[in-house]
């Protein structure tokens, strides 16, 4: 996004089919961030810890809550595993998604494409946020949220995910 600090660890391969994505930090969310403690004014990720373990997305979102100045926003965005548990073939998940006309090809999709290796949905990102050390933590809408500057939801993505914010 125009004005903040894009961060991605996959800008090679992005680089080869974007010819346009140029991110500014390049990192292993996975290792301690090359940032002092109360650094960012606040954050957003979308469809990123899904594809850690349990473990390891517990440690991207405490360092979030490290570096993030007090007072500040994360906004999270995952797939929503209720949602595809759910599903009942009637319409697509997502633009672009196959056709997932039963619940179990619904099921594979969220957990065995795009290397996934964790499913989340709203009550466990609000508890691990919670045991991170965030309040005012709470599901919230897409497009809808606290910190207006954090609210960049792809359109594509809204179907299928699960919008959580929390402060530090």
């Amino acid at each position: 996004f125009p004005g903040w600090v894009n961060a991605d660890d996959y800008a090679p391969k992005r680089r080869l089919r974007e010819s346009t994505f140029r991110p500014n930090w390049t990192l292993d969310i996975t290792r301690a961030w090359r940032c002092p403690d109360d650094y960012w004014d606040g954050i957003f990720t979308e469809h990123v810890i899904e594809h850690l373990s349990y473990s390891e997305a517990a440690n991207v979102l405490r360092e979030c809550f490290r570096t993030l100045k007090p007072g500040a926003w994360l906004r999270v965005s995952v797939p929503d595993i209720r949602r595809f548990v759910l599903h009942d073939g009637s319409h697509p998940i997502s633009p672009g998604a196959p056709a997932l006309p039963f619940q179990a090809l619904a099921i594979s999709f969220a957990t065995q494409m795009h290397f996934h290796r964790s499913t989340w949905d709203a009550e466990l990102l609000v508890r691990v946020l919670s045991d991170v050390g965030f309040s005012n933590v709470r599901p919230v809408a897409y497009q809808a949220g606290t910190d207006s500057r954090l609210i960049k939801d792809d359109h594509d993505k809204a179907n299928e995910s699960v919008y959580v914010e929390a402060q530090k």
